[in-house]
């Protein structure tokens, strides 16, 4: 069997970082590092856990378009306001209108 690496694109909101309002009103940042890496949160929960309701916020919410495994959404309720990747091509997403990312996968 063999396997060949292709380069696909990801919507930026895989790479997003987005602002969640808690329970109790107060702002959370959860970062995602790609469509296949971690995700993190600054909330207490997170720290003792290493997940929490605001980063299932964000999959619920965010478009996080990946070709191979979501569909996106499109007009995400949550959009995110800064990215943990830079290296963006001219394509937009084809779901909510962001910017894109080149990723190597293995087909």
């Amino acid at each position: 069997m063999s396997v060949d690496i292709v380069t696909m694109e990801d919507c930026a909101s895989n790479y997003g970082a987005f602002k969640v309002i808690g329970s109790k009103g107060d702002e959370y940042r959860v970062s995602f590092h790609g469509s296949e890496g971690p995700a993190d949160c600054n909330c207490e929960g997170f720290r003792h856990r290493g997940n929490c309701r605001h980063i299932a916020i964000v999959w619920k919410q965010a478009c996080l378009y990946n070709p191979q495994w979501h569909d996106g959404q499109e007009n995400p309720p949550l959009r995110t306001f800064a990215y943990t990747e830079n290296r963006f091509t001219a394509t937009k997403c084809p779901k909510c209108g962001g910017p894109m990312v080149p990723v190597r996968r293995a087909v």
